[in-house]
């Protein structure tokens, strides 16, 4: 509770700072605080914070609090736990006629007349798609970004949508930078509107002549889970229904061949979604050990 505190007493006296003093900066990275992976970092951001002082770029990191996250909150960012909460409760109680976008620009225009009203960024960098809407009406002159994170799929419609680009990415003008050219390959293609060729950026390793295998199969799966918040009940059941029938299915060939299978759950796992009819079959364990 009194760290909570702390990070809310922290961020409203940078919300109120960079009202009084001016602040511009080249890059403005945001991103939700349980993506702090490793001792209180951002493990995603962390090449591209080492790129901008490499560069001599100026940056802020402004962290978003999760409050059901566990991990560890950041000192070196600047907290947005004030914003946040008055975010959500002007979402909850106020301009409830207004679409979601609209709503968005609205409560911004407000805010900015007391907080952060001098902070500028020529760019700025979320993750997961984190509050786009919101940080578009907040830097409304900057270049918004969204790293890649995880598996991009053509039928994830956070991106594809009725084989378009999906309207929350094209009405805030989102580039998105991505690990490979693969994740390029399949939005590129899965978009017929064209948006994504002019707007993805691929920062991640280009070579296709590197592969790593095995030297042999230690008849050990690692399943890593994606059962969390971001899906609705109803697709977190699917994912399960789903690695349950295809371990059901080919149980004999795993007992057969002594295959075992540790199942991993996502860093946000919700406690949703119950796993305990995969950990019914005896080659099925759960673990919390890293997979690298």
């Amino acid at each position: 509770m009194l760290a909570k505190l702390y990070f809310l007493l922290r961020s409203f006296y940078y919300a109120l700072l960079y009202s009084f003093v001016r602040k511009e900066v080249d890059v403005v990275f945001y991103y939700p605080h349980h993506f702090n992976r490793v001792e209180g970092e951002n493990y995603f951001f962390k090449n591209l914070v080492k790129a901008c002082q490499e560069k001599g770029l100026s940056y802020l990191l402004l962290e978003e609090p999760d409050y059901n996250s566990n991990m560890k909150r950041s000192h070196k960012a600047i907290s947005f736990d004030f914003i946040f909460v008055l975010l959500m409760f002007l979402r909850k109680f106020c301009f409830k006629k207004l679409s979601f976008s609209d709503k968005e620009f609205k409560i911004v225009s407000y805010l900015k007349i007391f907080f952060f009203k001098s902070l500028n960024a020529k760019n700025v960098i979320t993750i997961s798609q984190s509050k786009i809407h919101f940080l578009k009406a907040f830097f409304p002159k900057s270049k918004l970004f969204d790293l890649q994170h995880g598996i991009i799929h053509s039928k994830n419609q956070n991106y594809i949508s009725n084989n378009n680009a999906s309207k929350n990415i094209t009405d805030n003008n989102v580039n998105f930078l991505l690990f490979g050219h693969k994740y390029y390959d399949i939005l590129s293609k899965s978009d017929k509107s064209g948006y994504y060729k002019e707007n993805v950026h691929v920062i991640g390793g280009t070579s296709y002549n590197i592969k790593t295998n095995h030297s042999f199969f230690n008849k050990e799966v690692v399943v890593t889970l994606q059962i969390t918040a971001d899906h609705s009940k109803e697709e977190n059941k699917l994912i399960l229904t789903e690695l349950y029938d295809i371990i059901n299915n080919n149980q004999e060939f795993f007992v057969k061949h002594d295959i075992n299978f540790y199942i991993k759950h996502h860093p946000r796992y919700n406690h949703e979604v119950s796993i305990q009819k995969l950990l019914d079959f005896d080659f099925v364990f759960l673990t919390d050990k890293s997979i690298t």
